[in-house]
């Protein structure tokens, strides 16, 4: 695939994601079978990875990702992104809280063949738990 393929397999699956699949029906269509993510936490397959997807929309299902950069060379294409959405259900232990959260992040991408089959992810926790007041935040001095 060409590095114009490979930005718009990823336009659409952060479109897809943030506005009109929180069921993911489009998941398996996008990712490889051997798909594996790695982020802060650890590492994660494909059913693994979609779980958590899911779990994110279950906790804000408004959720929204804005793309605010995208860079791509060979096989590979990186983003800068921000996420919006409602505290609505169970996250990570934590009740919903109604509060609308910000999240920060930047995830690499491996294609092959039209499909995702790895990707590289952080995000900044620290500030989403922050908000969610799981952790309190730094007094400013």
């Amino acid at each position: 695939m060409s590095i114009q393929e490979n930005k718009e397999l990823i336009r659409r699956y952060y479109g897809l994601d943030a506005t009109s699949d929180p069921d993911l029906k489009h998941y398996d269509e996008i990712h490889a079978p051997e798909y594996q993510a790695h982020g802060v936490t650890g590492d994660m397959n494909l059913l693994e990875s979609k779980q958590t997807n899911l779990a994110i929309f279950a906790a804000f299902p408004d959720f929204k990702f804005t793309v605010e950069d995208m860079l791509a060379e060979g096989d590979k294409v990186t983003i800068r992104y921000f996420g919006t959405g409602t505290h609505q259900g169970p996250f990570m232990g934590i009740a919903p809280t109604g509060k609308k959260i910000v999240l920060k992040g930047i995830s690499i991408y491996k294609i092959a063949n039209g499909k995702l089959v790895e990707s590289w992810g952080a995000y900044d926790r620290m500030s989403l738990m922050q908000q969610l007041g799981a952790i309190p935040q730094a007094s400013k001095k």
